[in-house]
C-alpha cells in the first residue's frame, strides 16, 4: 500500500485489520491537527481483497493478547507450563 496521506494509510490498514479507525485515538488527533484525512479513495486493489486474507482474531486470541502480558508480569509462565 502507498499513500501521500499517512492518516489515510493507517485508516485503510485499520479497516483491513477489522479495527474501527474511529476508535484509534492517534488517528482522530492526527486528522484534527491537519496531518491527513480519515476519508480516502481506494485506487487499485479493493480493501475487501485484503480483508479476505488478513487473519481474523478469534475471541481466544483477543483474550490471550490481554492475558499473556499479565502471565509474564506475574511470573506465572513456569507454573502454567508456558516457559
Amino acid at each position: 500500500m502507498a499513500s501521500k496521506d499517512p492518516v489515510a494509510m493507517d485508516v485503510a490498514a485499520a479497516e483491513i485489520a477489522g479495527i474501527n479507525p474511529k476508535k484509534i485515538k492517534y488517528l482522530k488527533l492526527a486528522s484534527q491537527e491537519g496531518i491527513g484525512q480519515m476519508d480516502f479513495v481506494v485506487k487499485g486493489a479493493l480493501l475487501s481483497q485484503f480483508k479476505s486474507i488478513y487473519p481474523k482474531k478469534t475471541y481466544t486470541k483477543k483474550l490471550m493478547g490481554w492475558v499473556f502480558p499479565w502471565v509474564i508480569r506475574l511470573k506465572l509462565a513456569k507454573r502454567l507450563g508456558l516457559n
